[in-house]
């Protein structure tokens, strides 16, 4: 898939890997303190809500893609997760319905990467045939603009604020 914008150009796209743990955990709690500092990476280690997103599990369904520029640095990254009832992300909507993450690291933010990643996913999602993907987002996060225009929308009936969903329209 050749990228969606000439500023991505400079990145190279590769699944990522099961071992990648340690940069998921990085990247999560990127996430969770987009405002500012609240969780140390220690905090989101040993909490079960948040670490089981620092985990990717392929015989589960899980898979992801990572962006790294051209000093092998890693740049951005998105990861679905498909977690049980028994322990739901706060995006879950249903155990076949994968919840995606997605972190650009601060050094590569506004170059469209977060987009690219984004498309990425969901291209990968409906060739696996996915019926959808699903994330949550805090409202103020300024990133709740790119799921919008990407087709996301608010899922009101679920627990967590927050929660989205893209229908990709394939049966699972």
């Amino acid at each position: 898939m050749p990228p969606t914008s000439p500023a991505v150009a400079q990145f190279e796209f590769h699944p990522l890997a099961a071992s990648i743990a340690p940069l998921l955990l990085e990247a999560t709690t990127a996430n969770l303190n987009w405002c500012g500092e609240r969780f140390t990476a220690e905090h989101v280690r040993s909490t079960p809500e948040l670490a089981h997103y620092c985990q990717l599990k392929p015989d589960r369904g899980d898979y992801g893609i990572l962006a790294i520029d051209a000093h092998q640095r890693w740049a951005g990254v998105a990861w679905v997760v498909f977690l049980p009832a028994t322990d739901p992300g706060y995006g879950f909507i249903a155990p076949d319905i994968g919840e995606l993450s997605l972190c650009v690291h601060a050094g590569f933010r506004g170059q469209g990467l977060g987009r690219e990643l984004l498309r990425r996913a969901i291209a990968y999602a409906e060739h696996r045939g996915e019926r959808a993907l699903s994330l949550n987002v805090e409202a103020e996060n300024f990133a709740s603009e790119l799921y919008f225009s990407e087709g996301f929308v608010p899922v009101p009936e679920v627990t967590n604020t927050g929660t989205m969903i893209k229908s990709l329209g394939a049966r699972r």
